[in-house]
Protein backbone atom coordinates (compact mmCIF):
# COMPACT_ATOMS: atom_id res chain seq x y z
CA UNK A 1 0.00 0.00 0.00
CA UNK A 2 1.41 3.36 -0.96
CA UNK A 3 0.23 6.64 0.47
CA UNK A 4 1.83 9.82 -0.85
CA UNK A 5 1.98 12.96 1.22
CA UNK A 6 3.45 16.42 1.18
CA UNK A 7 4.76 18.66 3.93
CA UNK A 8 5.92 22.23 3.43
CA UNK A 9 8.34 21.98 6.34
CA UNK A 10 10.40 19.50 8.39
CA UNK A 11 8.04 17.33 10.43
CA UNK A 12 8.77 13.74 11.41
CA UNK A 13 5.35 12.25 10.74
CA UNK A 14 3.59 10.86 7.74
CA UNK A 15 0.83 12.27 5.54
CA UNK A 16 1.30 15.94 6.30
CA UNK A 17 0.85 18.77 3.80
CA UNK A 18 0.69 22.54 3.84
CA UNK A 19 -1.84 23.99 1.42
CA UNK A 20 -4.00 27.04 1.10
CA UNK A 21 -7.69 26.56 1.89
CA UNK A 22 -10.81 28.09 0.40
CA UNK A 23 -11.44 30.74 -2.25
CA UNK A 24 -9.28 33.86 -2.25
CA UNK A 25 -10.36 37.45 -1.72
CA UNK A 26 -10.00 39.77 -4.73
CA UNK A 27 -7.25 41.83 -3.05
CA UNK A 28 -5.18 38.63 -2.70
CA UNK A 29 -5.27 38.06 -6.48
CA UNK A 30 -2.89 39.44 -9.09
CA UNK A 31 -4.37 39.90 -12.59
CA UNK A 32 -2.08 39.99 -15.64
CA UNK A 33 -3.03 42.78 -18.11
CA UNK A 34 -2.32 40.28 -20.89
CA UNK A 35 -5.35 38.10 -19.99
CA UNK A 36 -7.01 36.84 -23.15
CA UNK A 37 -3.81 36.95 -25.21
CA UNK A 38 -1.58 34.17 -26.56
CA UNK A 39 2.19 34.56 -26.93
CA UNK A 40 4.64 32.36 -28.83
CA UNK A 41 8.40 32.05 -29.15
CA UNK A 42 10.52 29.71 -31.31
CA UNK A 43 13.12 28.06 -29.09
CA UNK A 44 16.01 25.97 -30.36
CA UNK A 45 17.16 22.81 -28.66
CA UNK A 46 20.81 23.79 -29.01
CA UNK A 47 20.71 27.25 -27.42
CA UNK A 48 17.39 27.46 -25.54
CA UNK A 49 15.50 30.70 -25.11
CA UNK A 50 12.90 32.66 -23.14
CA UNK A 51 9.12 32.94 -23.64
CA UNK A 52 7.66 36.01 -21.92
CA UNK A 53 4.32 37.78 -21.89
CA UNK A 54 4.20 41.42 -23.04
CA UNK A 55 3.64 42.73 -19.52
CA UNK A 56 6.41 40.59 -18.07
CA UNK A 57 3.92 38.85 -15.81
CA UNK A 58 5.31 35.45 -16.83
CA UNK A 59 8.71 34.34 -18.11
CA UNK A 60 9.79 30.82 -19.04
CA UNK A 61 13.55 30.33 -19.27
CA UNK A 62 14.60 27.27 -21.28
CA UNK A 63 18.29 26.34 -21.00
CA UNK A 64 20.27 24.80 -23.83
CA UNK A 65 19.62 21.07 -24.15
CA UNK A 66 16.25 21.14 -22.39
CA UNK A 67 14.26 20.49 -25.60
CA UNK A 68 14.64 17.36 -27.71
CA UNK A 69 14.03 19.41 -30.86
CA UNK A 70 13.43 22.99 -31.97
CA UNK A 71 9.92 23.97 -30.81
CA UNK A 72 7.65 27.01 -30.95
CA UNK A 73 6.45 27.42 -27.37
CA UNK A 74 3.16 29.16 -26.55
CA UNK A 75 1.39 30.52 -23.50
CA UNK A 76 -2.24 31.60 -23.16
CA UNK A 77 -3.08 33.97 -20.29
CA UNK A 78 -6.55 33.43 -18.78
CA UNK A 79 -8.42 34.69 -15.73
CA UNK A 80 -7.63 33.43 -12.26
CA UNK A 81 -9.97 30.82 -10.84
CA UNK A 82 -11.33 30.59 -7.30
CA UNK A 83 -8.22 28.90 -5.91
CA UNK A 84 -5.41 30.84 -7.59
CA UNK A 85 -3.82 34.15 -6.61
CA UNK A 86 -2.89 35.21 -10.14
CA UNK A 87 -3.91 34.78 -13.74
CA UNK A 88 -3.59 31.23 -15.09
CA UNK A 89 -0.97 30.43 -17.74
CA UNK A 90 -1.65 27.58 -20.17
CA UNK A 91 1.61 26.50 -21.81
CA UNK A 92 1.94 24.57 -25.04
CA UNK A 93 2.37 22.61 -27.15
CA UNK A 94 0.34 20.36 -24.84
CA UNK A 95 2.32 17.32 -23.71
CA UNK A 96 5.73 19.01 -24.04
CA UNK A 97 8.34 17.56 -21.69
CA UNK A 98 11.87 18.79 -21.01
CA UNK A 99 15.11 16.83 -20.81
CA UNK A 100 16.13 18.98 -17.85
CA UNK A 101 14.25 21.44 -15.67
CA UNK A 102 13.29 24.87 -17.01
CA UNK A 103 12.47 27.86 -14.79
CA UNK A 104 9.04 29.49 -14.73
CA UNK A 105 8.72 32.91 -13.07
CA UNK A 106 5.38 34.63 -12.35
CA UNK A 107 4.94 38.14 -11.00
CA UNK A 108 2.66 38.56 -7.97
CA UNK A 109 1.03 41.91 -7.33
CA UNK A 110 -1.62 40.90 -4.82
CA UNK A 111 -1.71 41.49 -1.09
CA UNK A 112 -0.80 38.19 0.56
CA UNK A 113 -2.10 37.85 4.12
CA UNK A 114 0.54 37.58 6.84
CA UNK A 115 -0.27 33.89 7.37
CA UNK A 116 0.19 32.88 3.70
CA UNK A 117 3.05 32.71 1.20
CA UNK A 118 2.77 32.94 -2.61
CA UNK A 119 4.23 29.90 -4.40
CA UNK A 120 4.18 28.46 -7.91
CA UNK A 121 1.25 26.10 -8.40
CA UNK A 122 0.32 23.59 -11.09
CA UNK A 123 -3.07 22.04 -11.79
CA UNK A 124 -2.96 18.28 -11.38
CA UNK A 125 -5.37 15.60 -10.19
CA UNK A 126 -8.26 18.04 -10.28
CA UNK A 127 -6.67 20.57 -7.90
CA UNK A 128 -3.89 23.13 -7.57
CA UNK A 129 -0.72 21.87 -5.88
CA UNK A 130 2.60 23.51 -5.07
CA UNK A 131 5.53 22.98 -7.45
CA UNK A 132 8.41 21.38 -5.55
CA UNK A 133 11.29 23.83 -5.27
CA UNK A 134 9.08 26.90 -5.66
CA UNK A 135 10.30 30.12 -4.04
CA UNK A 136 9.06 33.69 -3.49
CA UNK A 137 11.34 36.72 -3.53
CA UNK A 138 11.13 40.31 -4.72
CA UNK A 139 7.48 40.09 -5.68
CA UNK A 140 7.87 37.10 -7.97
CA UNK A 141 7.48 33.36 -7.55
CA UNK A 142 9.61 30.91 -9.48
CA UNK A 143 10.14 27.20 -9.68
CA UNK A 144 11.57 24.39 -11.81
CA UNK A 145 9.18 22.54 -14.14
CA UNK A 146 9.78 19.53 -16.37
CA UNK A 147 6.57 19.44 -18.42
CA UNK A 148 3.78 21.73 -19.61
CA UNK A 149 0.51 22.14 -17.76
CA UNK A 150 -1.55 24.98 -16.33
CA UNK A 151 0.42 27.15 -13.91
CA UNK A 152 -0.50 29.97 -11.57
CA UNK A 153 0.36 31.46 -8.20
CA UNK A 154 -1.28 29.89 -5.16
CA UNK A 155 -1.10 30.89 -1.51
CA UNK A 156 0.07 28.31 1.01
CA UNK A 157 -0.94 28.80 4.62
CA UNK A 158 0.27 27.70 8.02
CA UNK A 159 -2.14 24.80 8.27
CA UNK A 160 -0.73 21.27 8.43
CA UNK A 161 -3.16 19.13 6.49
CA UNK A 162 -3.17 15.35 6.35
CA UNK A 163 -3.77 14.09 2.83
CA UNK A 164 -3.77 10.75 1.05
CA UNK A 165 -3.15 9.95 -2.58
CA UNK A 166 -6.58 8.32 -2.76
CA UNK A 167 -8.76 10.94 -1.06
CA UNK A 168 -11.31 10.40 -3.85
CA UNK A 169 -11.99 6.94 -2.40
CA UNK A 170 -12.93 8.57 0.89
CA UNK A 171 -15.13 11.23 -0.70
CA UNK A 172 -16.99 8.82 -3.00
CA UNK A 173 -17.40 5.86 -0.65
CA UNK A 174 -20.89 4.40 -0.28
CA UNK A 175 -21.56 1.21 1.67
CA UNK A 176 -22.95 -1.42 -0.69
CA UNK A 177 -22.28 -4.75 1.05
CA UNK A 178 -21.46 -7.86 -0.95
CA UNK A 179 -19.70 -11.17 -0.46
CA UNK A 180 -16.45 -10.82 1.51
CA UNK A 181 -15.18 -14.40 1.53
CA UNK A 182 -11.61 -15.03 0.44
CA UNK A 183 -8.05 -13.75 0.75
CA UNK A 184 -7.14 -10.09 0.08
CA UNK A 185 -3.99 -8.04 -0.29
CA UNK A 186 -3.88 -4.62 1.41
CA UNK A 187 -3.47 -2.07 -1.39
CA UNK A 188 -4.37 1.33 0.11
CA UNK A 189 -5.43 3.32 3.15
CA UNK A 190 -7.41 6.43 2.19
CA UNK A 191 -8.87 9.44 4.00
CA UNK A 192 -10.15 12.94 3.31
CA UNK A 193 -7.91 16.00 3.71
CA UNK A 194 -7.82 16.92 7.40
CA UNK A 195 -6.37 19.95 9.20
CA UNK A 196 -4.00 18.83 11.95
CA UNK A 197 -2.32 22.01 13.18
CA UNK A 198 0.02 24.83 12.15
CA UNK A 199 3.36 24.93 10.34
CA UNK A 200 6.04 25.71 12.96
CA UNK A 201 8.64 26.71 10.33
CA UNK A 202 6.53 28.89 8.04
CA UNK A 203 8.80 31.87 8.68
CA UNK A 204 12.14 30.13 7.98
CA UNK A 205 11.40 28.12 4.83
CA UNK A 206 7.71 28.04 3.86
CA UNK A 207 8.42 26.53 0.43
CA UNK A 208 10.35 23.50 1.71
CA UNK A 209 8.48 20.23 1.35
CA UNK A 210 8.53 16.70 2.62
CA UNK A 211 7.33 13.60 0.74
CA UNK A 212 6.52 10.41 2.62
CA UNK A 213 5.74 7.14 0.89
CA UNK A 214 4.35 4.47 3.19
CA UNK A 215 4.22 0.90 1.94
CA UNK A 216 2.29 -1.75 3.84
CA UNK A 217 2.71 -5.46 3.13
CA UNK A 218 -0.12 -7.56 4.47
CA UNK A 219 -3.21 -9.67 3.87
CA UNK A 220 -6.76 -9.95 5.15
CA UNK A 221 -8.45 -13.36 5.04
CA UNK A 222 -12.19 -13.88 5.46
CA UNK A 223 -13.61 -17.32 6.22
CA UNK A 224 -17.31 -17.95 6.75
CA UNK A 225 -17.11 -16.77 10.37
CA UNK A 226 -13.69 -15.18 11.07
CA UNK A 227 -11.41 -12.51 9.65
CA UNK A 228 -7.60 -12.49 10.05
CA UNK A 229 -5.58 -9.33 9.39
CA UNK A 230 -1.85 -9.89 8.97
CA UNK A 231 0.22 -6.70 8.44
CA UNK A 232 3.74 -8.09 8.03
CA UNK A 233 5.77 -4.90 7.51
CA UNK A 234 5.67 -1.16 6.93
CA UNK A 235 8.31 0.81 5.00
CA UNK A 236 8.52 4.62 5.22
CA UNK A 237 10.55 6.47 2.58
CA UNK A 238 11.00 10.10 3.66
CA UNK A 239 12.30 12.76 1.25
CA UNK A 240 12.86 16.36 2.38
CA UNK A 241 13.10 18.95 -0.40
CA UNK A 242 14.79 22.26 0.49
CA UNK A 243 15.00 25.00 -2.17
CA UNK A 244 18.52 26.30 -2.63
CA UNK A 245 17.28 29.78 -1.70
CA UNK A 246 16.68 28.42 1.82
CA UNK A 247 20.12 26.79 1.88
CA UNK A 248 21.58 30.25 1.33
CA UNK A 249 19.48 31.68 4.16
CA UNK A 250 20.49 28.79 6.45
CA UNK A 251 24.16 29.16 5.54
CA UNK A 252 24.40 25.39 4.96
CA UNK A 253 25.28 23.09 2.08
CA UNK A 254 22.91 20.35 0.96
CA UNK A 255 25.02 17.72 2.71
CA UNK A 256 25.12 19.75 5.94
CA UNK A 257 21.31 20.03 5.93
CA UNK A 258 21.08 16.25 5.53
CA UNK A 259 23.45 15.68 8.45
CA UNK A 260 21.55 18.11 10.68
CA UNK A 261 18.27 16.23 10.18
CA UNK A 262 19.79 12.71 10.20
CA UNK A 263 19.03 11.87 6.56
CA UNK A 264 21.07 9.13 4.92
CA UNK A 265 21.57 10.58 1.43
CA UNK A 266 21.24 14.01 -0.21
CA UNK A 267 21.41 15.21 -3.82
CA UNK A 268 21.18 18.72 -5.26
CA UNK A 269 19.39 19.17 -8.59
CA UNK A 270 20.67 22.73 -8.92
CA UNK A 271 17.51 24.31 -7.51
CA UNK A 272 16.44 21.89 -4.78
CA UNK A 273 18.32 19.87 -2.16
CA UNK A 274 16.59 16.50 -1.68
CA UNK A 275 17.49 14.29 1.30
CA UNK A 276 16.10 10.77 1.68
CA UNK A 277 15.85 8.18 4.43
CA UNK A 278 14.14 4.78 4.43
CA UNK A 279 12.76 3.07 7.55
CA UNK A 280 11.33 -0.46 7.64
CA UNK A 281 9.55 -2.16 10.52
CA UNK A 282 8.14 -5.67 10.84
CA UNK A 283 5.29 -6.99 12.93
CA UNK A 284 6.49 -9.79 15.25
CA UNK A 285 3.01 -10.70 16.47
CA UNK A 286 1.08 -13.59 14.95
CA UNK A 287 -2.33 -12.55 13.59
CA UNK A 288 -5.40 -13.58 15.60
CA UNK A 289 -8.64 -14.57 13.84
CA UNK A 290 -11.64 -12.47 14.91
CA UNK A 291 -15.29 -13.55 14.61
CA UNK A 292 -17.46 -11.33 12.41
CA UNK A 293 -21.00 -11.10 11.08
CA UNK A 294 -22.56 -9.38 8.09
CA UNK A 295 -25.50 -7.08 8.81
CA UNK A 296 -26.71 -5.52 5.58
CA UNK A 297 -23.82 -3.37 4.30
CA UNK A 298 -21.91 -3.60 7.59
CA UNK A 299 -19.33 -5.94 9.05
CA UNK A 300 -19.80 -6.43 12.78
CA UNK A 301 -16.56 -7.26 14.64
CA UNK A 302 -16.97 -7.42 18.40
CA UNK A 303 -18.29 -4.01 19.45
CA UNK A 304 -17.34 -2.38 16.15
CA UNK A 305 -19.39 -1.90 13.00
CA UNK A 306 -17.60 -1.31 9.68
CA UNK A 307 -19.58 -0.16 6.61
CA UNK A 308 -18.15 -1.88 3.53
CA UNK A 309 -18.52 -2.25 -0.22
CA UNK A 310 -17.41 -4.99 -2.61
CA UNK A 311 -16.92 -3.83 -6.21
CA UNK A 312 -15.35 -6.38 -8.55
CA UNK A 313 -12.18 -7.64 -6.88
CA UNK A 314 -11.98 -4.61 -4.52
CA UNK A 315 -13.23 -4.56 -0.95
CA UNK A 316 -13.32 -1.17 0.83
CA UNK A 317 -13.86 -0.94 4.58
CA UNK A 318 -14.80 2.29 6.37
CA UNK A 319 -12.99 2.45 9.70
CA UNK A 320 -13.55 5.07 12.42
CA UNK A 321 -10.34 6.48 13.91
CA UNK A 322 -11.07 7.02 17.59
CA UNK A 323 -7.42 7.14 18.72
CA UNK A 324 -6.30 10.49 17.25
CA UNK A 325 -9.61 12.33 17.33
CA UNK A 326 -8.54 14.02 14.07
CA UNK A 327 -8.83 11.60 11.17
CA UNK A 328 -12.39 10.51 11.81
CA UNK A 329 -12.70 8.06 8.91
CA UNK A 330 -10.13 5.77 7.28
CA UNK A 331 -10.84 3.61 4.25
CA UNK A 332 -8.95 0.31 3.92
CA UNK A 333 -8.83 -0.85 0.29
CA UNK A 334 -8.25 -4.57 -0.27
CA UNK A 335 -7.69 -6.44 -3.55
CA UNK A 336 -8.83 -10.06 -3.80
CA UNK A 337 -6.10 -12.53 -4.63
Amino acid sequence: MKTMARLACFLGAFTWVFIGCGSLDKKEKSADPDEGLIFSQPVTAASGGTLSTASGGAALQVPAGALAQDTTLTVEVVMADADTASSVYNYGPDGTTFLKAVTLTLRYGGDAPSDKTPVLGTYTGGKWVEVTGSSFSGGVVSGPITHFSKFSIILVGKDIIAVSGCSDVASKFKACGGSVGGSYQITDVCFSDTVLGQNPLAASCPTASLDVEITWDGTVVFTASTVTMNITSQTNTITINVPNTCLTDFGKTCAEVGTSIDMTSCTNSGSVCSCTQTQTGTNPEAPTPMPYQVAGSNLVLGDGTLPYCVAGNKLTLEMSDTDTGTLQKLYLVLTKK
